[in-house]
């Protein structure tokens, strides 16, 4: 038997009690202000993070400090205790922060805007090459740092032949985003665990169908796609670059997912991808859920309490947003 993979979820699992239930949640969504939003979370596990970011901060900015506070602590508690056959797979999961990190950082100094360490959530020890974006004082120079970290490189070198006829900074983004995912699907396609690799591989197949939905909707033809799309073996998404009618294209998603009426009817006639999105990603949270209660002998327990946590802590930034602008009801369908 492996000892320190059965330890390990034996902690994660543990862990599951302090992920918010429902109930919590329902209050969270009832209060009517931001105070009553933040005093709610204090009563939960996210007490110390909070407690400790209100001492530089108030109001969304402590909401937004102390969730990001809250992550990292977990992600990092997480990543100390895998086991190392597990190393990989935990850490390619990490590396969406690092993603966030240098898309901040980007989105930053390409809007004249100042950036900081402080603005990072850094999981672990910061990437050297993340310190010279940092330092950085134009879009430019923090573009040719992140152009040399290797993983980056031919992503990074694409959007700066790109930048420079549309000069459109949102190019980097994407490719950014586009060279972790990339990571994702190729650290799936190696995993010799299957319970992790089918978590790895859903997590991309549910992204890379997001981006062709959106991108259908919008009129972006088939021949076009496959650039913005992370490798991937599913068939689904063969068959929907293959098929030039949309509608037929969501035949094609509702048969294999089971779309609701709701779904279909704002892709068919509106070309609306929002309903379908919200749908992917509630089927890819059971599995987590799933995956989190039931794996034993298997590091994606792991896995799957590092991505309910994002999940959550995204939720709970969405939910003081639209508390503090009154804009709940449009949230409520959202929430996963």
């Amino acid at each position: 038997m492996d000892w320190r993979t059965a330890y390990s979820n034996t902690r994660v699992k543990a862990m599951k009690s302090k992920l918010l239930s429902s109930e919590q949640a329902r209050e969270l969504f009832e209060v009517k202000t931001l105070p009553e939003v933040i005093a709610l979370l204090e009563e939960t596990c996210y007490k110390n993070s909070f407690v400790t970011a209100s001492t530089k901060y108030s109001g969304m900015e402590l909401v937004k400090r102390a969730l990001d506070a809250e992550v990292a602590a977990t992600l990092g508690k997480i990543a100390s205790m895998a086991p190392k056959k597990a190393a990989k797979a935990v850490n390619v999961v990490i590396r969406e922060w690092e993603a966030h990190n240098a898309s901040k950082v980007v989105t930053a100094l390409a809007l004249g805007k100042p950036v900081g360490a402080e603005d990072l959530v850094v999981i672990g020890k910061t990437p050297d090459f993340m310190e010279k974006m940092i330092k950085a004082t134009t879009m430019e120079q923090a573009v040719n740092a992140l152009a040399l970290e290797p993983s980056y490189t031919p992503f990074i070198r694409k959007a700066q032949t790109q930048y420079s006829k549309e000069k459109d900074y949102r190019v980097f983004i994407e490719a950014i985003y586009l060279a972790w995912l990339t990571a994702v699907a190729e650290e799936a396609e190696k995993e010799k665990d299957l319970k992790t690799r089918a978590l790895l591989a859903d997590y991309v197949t549910r992204i890379n169908l997001i981006t062709v939905l959106r991108l259908k909707a919008s009129g972006v033809p088939n021949k076009v796609i496959p650039k913005f799309l992370a490798p991937s073996e599913n068939s689904l998404v063969k068959e929907l670059l293959e098929e030039e009618d949309f509608d037929k294209t969501v035949d094609l998603i509702s048969s294999k997912y089971k779309l609701g009426e709701t779904a279909v009817k704002a892709l068919k006639e509106h070309r609306l991808a929002a309903p379908a999105e919200i749908e992917l990603q509630k089927r890819h949270h059971a599995m987590l859920r799933k995956t989190l209660s039931r794996s034993v002998l298997s590091s994606a327990p792991l896995l799957a309490m590092m991505m309910l946590k994002h999940e959550e802590t995204h939720t709970l930034r969405k939910i003081a947003y639209a508390t503090a602008f009154q804009t709940k009801e449009e949230l409520r369908e959202t929430l996963i």
